[in-house]
């Protein structure tokens, strides 16, 4: 047990020191453009001198401040409560979003402390992503993957959703067999791992089609129990309020 107890924790310390680095770099990054700031806004607010009438001002505007907010995207990781998964996610959604796959989140969780090893918390938000980026890559769909993480009073709810074919329910069952593979789904040992991790820590994962706006997505959400800790605090907070 302490031999384990052991591993983990080289782990998580080798998992601070991969993404602390680019942790860093997003603080640096958003340090360098609060300098920018005024310059942006001078600029919205001259755009009437060279636009010719009211309806070219506003096309101009907003296409001029759907680029500022395109650049800042990834900022708001800075709010995931833990050092490690805002760099790891950072890097990763910024990766993804190179390869020409357009990529939205929502990040809605003041502290991530849950019973799983974060490192392994990266493990299971990366398969799911490689996944994603895998399924819309190799299927006649557009390339949109959304990333969620958030959470409620006793736990923490982690999606990845991506365009996709209709799924058969049977064949979504397989997914998370031991190597099993699809060229449609692109899925292999990825989820078969975040399978046996959820397995070992009591996380409940739940997949389906869904359509939003007419569009079909295939969804992957894993909901992962609070630690002792945190649950305590809630409720002592709850009987102060």
């Amino acid at each position: 047990m302490y031999r384990i107890k052991y591993q983990e924790k080289q782990a998580e310390l080798e998992a601070y020191k991969t993404y602390s680095a680019a942790f860093s770099d997003l603080i640096t990054q958003i340090r360098a453009r609060q300098h920018e700031f005024d310059n942006h806004i001078s600029a919205l607010c001259n755009l009437h001198y060279i636009c010719k009438d009211y309806d070219e001002l506003v096309s101009e505007q907003s296409k001029y401040a759907k680029d500022v907010i395109s650049n800042n995207r990834f900022h708001r990781l800075l709010v995931s409560g833990n050092p490690v998964i805002a760099g790891f996610l950072y890097g990763k959604l910024s990766s993804i979003q190179e390869q020409g796959i357009e990529v939205t989140y929502t990040f809605h969780i003041s502290e991530f402390t849950s019973k799983i090893p974060v490192y392994l918390v990266v493990e299971l938000i990366g398969n799911l992503l490689k996944n994603a980026v895998e399924a819309v890559k190799t299927q006649q769909v557009e390339k949109q993957i959304h990333l969620s993480c958030t959470e409620n009073e006793n736990e923490f709810c982690l999606g990845v959703r991506n365009r996709s074919e209709k799924i058969p329910l049977d064949e979504m069952g397989r997914f998370f067999e031991k190597g099993y593979s699809s060229k449609g789904s692109g899925r292999g040992l990825g989820l078969y791992n975040v399978k046996e991790i959820c397995e070992k820590y009591g996380v409940d994962i739940v997949c389906d089609n869904t359509e939003v706006d007419d569009k079909n997505w295939f969804f992957i959400e894993l909901h992962i129990k609070k630690s002792d800790e945190t649950n305590l605090r809630n409720k002592s907070e709850k009987v102060s309020k």
